[in-house]
């Protein structure tokens, strides 16, 4: 896929917001998934829950708000660990320069 995609991508699965662009003209969305099929469902009021359901409707949100934030540690932790071909050892760093004498 092209990175610029991918970055657009992984913008969306860490704000979980949306992106706008136009293509000749035409306005489009990308979001994920989840977010679309939740577009489809019509949305419960609040107002019309009882208390026992509010209170379920809110710990949800929280325990998907939660494993959003994990999944976006994780992703920034594993971003940060060097890859073995980013890892060098001291020879090979040293091998990298060499050093002579220059005679004037």
């Amino acid at each position: 896929m092209n990175t610029q995609w991918d970055k657009l991508i992984k913008v969306v699965n860490r704000t979980n917001d949306k992106v706008f662009f136009f293509s000749d003209g035409q306005p489009y969305v990308i979001m994920s998934l989840d977010q679309y099929e939740r577009s489809l469902t019509p949305a419960k009021s609040t107002s019309a829950l009882t208390e026992e359901e509010l209170l379920e409707k809110i710990n949800r949100d929280i325990a998907v708000w939660k494993a959003q934030i994990d999944t976006e540690r994780a992703d920034d932790i594993t971003d940060a660990v060097p890859t073995e071909a980013q890892t060098k050892t001291d020879s090979e760093a040293d091998d990298e320069f060499h050093i002579e004498p220059v005679n004037i």
